[in-house]
């Protein structure tokens, strides 16, 4: 990983909870429960036509296997060696997918993987899978071994482009999106900051605002009503 042009002051207390981050005591709800709010009807619908119990039986392998494939795709960024023969079939096909379809095919200057980023003001916080330079132009990455991209992904891209300005002052290109599934990148598919600051990011603040005011909802049912 090379030597990177910023830096991302962290407060003293920062701690990741099972639902939120905790940080300088402050309770920071993570993005993807903020993007949690927004209705996702085809997700629905398959777990109405495959029944609840094995919907989440298949959500909860696809969840262990995607964790697994970013922990390995952050080792190999970082330099570590990694056996992939170790793994089952269908993750060395997936890992060998990312590597010889994205990888090799670009530029890569890695700047960050794992990198926690947060706002103040909104009180959210969250961790991006990569930072760096593809082909001369900096971009946050995201890597998904899911059915599809939702367009929840994109937003969530877009609240870790405009902390990551904010934090470090230091610009963007865009983001990106790399789709691995059935061991071949179906889709790899990039945003610039236009994209972002137009639709995406104002999308992202929509669902901000809703969530904050379920969360009063929420509190009203219980305590505040005469």
């Amino acid at each position: 990983m090379t030597d990177k042009p910023w830096v991302i002051e962290y407060p003293q207390e920062y701690m990741l909870r099972n639902n939120y981050y905790l940080i300088n005591g402050v309770e920071y709800d993570r993005v993807t429960g903020i993007l949690g709010i927004k209705a996702k009807p085809g997700l629905r619908y398959w777990q109405g036509s495959v029944g609840n119990a094995k919907a989440k039986s298949i959500l909860f392998q696809s969840g262990q296997f995607g964790s697994t494939a970013h922990q390995i795709i952050e080792w190999l960024l970082t330099d570590v060696k990694v056996d992939i023969l170790n793994y089952k079939v269908e993750m060395q096909e997936c890992i060998n997918a990312w590597k010889s379809e994205w990888r090799d095919k670009h530029t890569v200057v890695v700047e960050g993987v794992e990198v926690p980023l947060f706002d103040s003001d909104l009180r959210c916080a969250g961790t991006c899978d990569f930072i760096g330079m593809v082909d001369g132009k900096r971009y946050i990455g995201d890597w998904k071994t899911s059915g599809a991209i939702y367009d929840t992904y994109w937003m969530q891209l877009a609240a870790y482009a405009k902390m990551f300005t904010k934090l470090t002052g230091v610009g963007l290109d865009g983001v990106f999106i790399l789709r691995i599934k059935n061991g071949r990148v179906e889709e790899e598919v990039y945003a610039d900051m236009k994209d972002i600051e137009e639709i995406l990011y104002p999308g992202f603040l929509h669902s901000h605002s809703l969530h904050v005011w379920d969360k009063q909802m929420k509190e009203w049912l219980k305590h505040g009503r005469t």
